[in-house]
């Protein structure tokens, strides 16, 4: 058993996660900036008097680009867990943007609770990450 920090571990067999990590941050940027466009082109007058959904768009879009760069080059087991939590951070910003749209728009309860599920799952799936990461580390400690 190795007597490695956290912040000493690298990041081995995991380099396939962390490229993963990476294009799906860049393919969720590319969705943000599709959404910020279908929101915009859909109701334009709306989203220029709610500043606030464009706000959310573009920290998740600052957020997903960050990532992906952080995940890309990834060594250690730290710049991993610091790129995963933004990766869920920014698709909290993503669902809330589109969430409060919904909401503000009027397009229904059930698109509105659709997207209130879909921000509950990235939650479980942010808690099940963090124990995937510790599970790695425990493995990598052995081996070391």
């Amino acid at each position: 058993m190795s007597d490695k920090s956290f912040f000493e571990l690298e990041l081995k067999e995991g380099k396939v996660v962390s490229r993963d990590l990476s294009q799906k941050g860049l393919i969720l940027s590319g969705f943000t900036i599709a959404t910020l466009a279908f929101l915009f082109g859909l109701s334009r007058e709306y989203i220029l008097k709610n500043p606030v959904i464009i706000q959310t768009l573009f920290i998740s879009l600052v957020i997903y680009f960050g990532i992906s760069e952080l995940a890309r080059q990834t060594i250690k087991y730290w710049e991993y867990a610091i790129a995963e939590i933004g990766y869920i951070a920014a698709s909290i910003f993503l669902f809330s943007a589109m969430l409060l749209f919904i909401h503000t728009y009027g397009l229904g309860i059930g698109i509105f609770s659709l997207m209130a599920l879909l921000i509950f799952v990235l939650i479980v799936s942010f808690i099940l990450t963090v124990r995937n990461v510790a599970r790695m580390i425990k493995e990598d400690r052995k081996k070391q």
